[in-house]
Formats: structure tokens, sequence, C-alpha cells
């Protein structure tokens, strides 16, 4: 063997972003949470952070000549292994961001004791996260491409298959990152809001339908014969109102008529002087005219079996019979 150095590289779980007091948990290096984006509320990605100690011996420091250095690799579906990618997964070392995700240990920048602590933190890009809709967790491990001559780290044989912080030899800081899926607040809030609004509004509907519009808006209960010029005759319960009017009158829209009910408009020449306005009143209906218009016997409520007579400023007439 070449020299035989006493290495050891503890990766000690000093801090997570959020602290884990589940010792299940210790294992992951932590959770990583994304939402779908809303509106003005963006996601932005979670950084893991985790402390790399190196302990090197003095012999060590001494000896050897170049650096450490590491590369992020990541557990395939089919169990291999494969560098990561910037576009995948972005690796901070001491707070600057690797652009070939490698972390490279310095000999020369070793305390007086001999250590050196390393941060090291993990983002999953968009493209990672979005890549699935489902909850998953994902596996990575540091694989040596640069030694200046170690022979053995934490007790393992360094070759050029070495994998450290595998889970399969290290199940104590392993990296693992959760990655879960989770509702957007603001979504949330503005679906919650939405949901009231309309069980409010569905609500408002069902009390408008069945009562106040009944209760505002009653539909003429009687049958109505208008002789003369012309005939009438439409059934009870249909109509809110009827107008006679000429064709110069102004015709109901739809959405009135779908929230107060359909009036009957009558169109004859008759009403020359004005739309006569015939509605609900009691168990009878009331009538509205204008002053060119003469009624006989004059009563505004019309009694029932009882023949009225209108009569317009030429002097034409009809007979309307409540029934």
């Amino acid at each position: 063997m070449k020299k035989f150095l006493l290495l050891i590289i503890c990766v000690c779980a000093l801090t997570l972003i959020s602290c884990k007091k589940d010792n299940k948990e210790v294992a992951y290096w932590g959770n990583v949470s994304y939402y779908d984006d809303f509106l003005w509320r963006k996601h932005v990605p979670d950084t893991i952070e985790r402390m790399l100690k190196v302990d090197f011996n003095e012999d060590a420091v001494k000896e050897l000549n170049g650096n450490l250095v590491f590369e992020l690799y990541q557990r395939m579906p089919d169990n291999k292994y494969a560098k990561t990618s910037p576009e995948d997964v972005e690796l901070y070392v001491d707070g600057v961001k690797s652009e070939n995700n490698t972390i490279c240990i310095r000999l020369e920048n070793c305390d007086e004791e001999f250590h050196q602590q390393i941060s090291i933190r993990i983002v999953l890009t968009a493209k990672t996260l979005y890549s699935e809709d489902i909850d998953r967790d994902y596996h990575y491990v540091l694989k040596m491409v640069e030694n200046p001559g170690i022979d053995r780290i934490n007790n393992c044989t360094i070759s050029d298959k070495t994998l450290l912080l595998d889970e399969d030899k290290d199940t104590q800081t392993p990296i693992v990152v959760k990655v879960r899926h989770v509702s957007n607040k603001l979504r949330v809030w503005v679906d919650s809001i939405l949901s009231f609004l309309g069980i409010l509004i569905i609500c408002i509907l069902v009390l408008w339908f069945l009562i106040i519009k009944r209760v505002y808006y009653p539909k003429i209960k009687v049958a109505i014969d208008i002789n003369g010029a012309y005939y009438l005759h439409k059934s009870k319960n249909k109509y809110r109102m009827i107008v006679l009017c000429d064709n110069k009158y102004k015709k109901q829209s739809l959405l009135n008529k779908l929230f107060t009910g359909e009036i009957l408009y009558s169109v004859n020449d008759m009403w020359c002087d004005g739309a006569v306005l015939i509605k609900p009143s009691s168990k009878t209906v009331r009538i509205k005219l204008d002053d060119k218009y003469i009624i006989k016997p004059y009563e505004l409520t019309l009694d029932r079996e009882v023949e009225y007579k209108i009569t317009n400023s030429l002097k034409q007439s009809v007979q309307i019979i409540v029934s």
C-alpha cells in the first residue's frame, strides 16, 4: 500500500435549516417542500446545508501534495450513479456556487489542529422539483476524482469507485433528500375565499328564488280577458305583470326575466296614449294607466267578474274582465 495515513472524514449533522427531533429523520439531510406558482406567490427553492468536517493528521498535511476533489453524484432508478448537472441540482461550497458540482479541499487551509470545516449547501432546481408530481426521495453521494495520495478514508480503501456518504456504507449521514409537494398557501386562501363566496352566492340565490322573489315579485293569480278591438286570455300564475302597449315600448331583458319573473307585453295601437300596467294585488290585480285613459267603473283595483271599459283619447275602447 502507499502511505497509510490516518484520515477521518466525519460528516456531522450540526444543523439543518429546520431542526429534526425524530431520530428516524437524522439519516436524511433534509426535507424539501415545493408548490406550484400562483399569482404573486412564487416558489423559492429550499436550501439544505450541512457542515463537512475533515480531520488530517500532521503527516498528511506535511507530505501530501495537491487537493482532495469530490464530485456530486446521484443514484438513478437502476441503482447506478451518474454525475449531477447544475441544471438539476446546485452545489454551494462555503457559500460559493460550484459551477461543475465539485468540492475541493485544500490541505494548506487546515488550522493548527489540522481540522477543516466546509459548508455544503444543496439546492434542487425547478427542473428537478417539477419533473414529477409525486413525493419522492433523492439519493446523492460524493465521489473522489482527485487524490493527492490518500489510501484510506473512514477505514475505506480509496479507489476510483469509492463513494462517500453512501447510505449503504454510511447509515448516519447519507445524502438523502426528501421531496414533498405541498399546496401554495395563497392558492389555498384564494380557493377557500372563492369557495365561501360561491356557497354564499348559492345560498342567496336559493333564498331569492324560493322566498324573496315570490314576496317582492308575486305572479298574477287570476285570468284576464281583454275584449273589444282584440281578445286576450292568459293563464294565471305565469306572469308577474302585463304591459298593454304599442310598438314603442321597451322589452324585458333575459336577466330581468330570470330574477324577477316574466312580463307579458301585449302590443296594440289601442294603447297609443302610453302603456297600461296590470300588476297583482292580493287575490286580484291593480291597473295603472295614464290620465288620458278613462276607465269605467273607475277602480284601480279590479274586482272579479266585473266588466271594466277603458277608452283612449281617440275614443277607442276595450273591456277587461278579471276571472
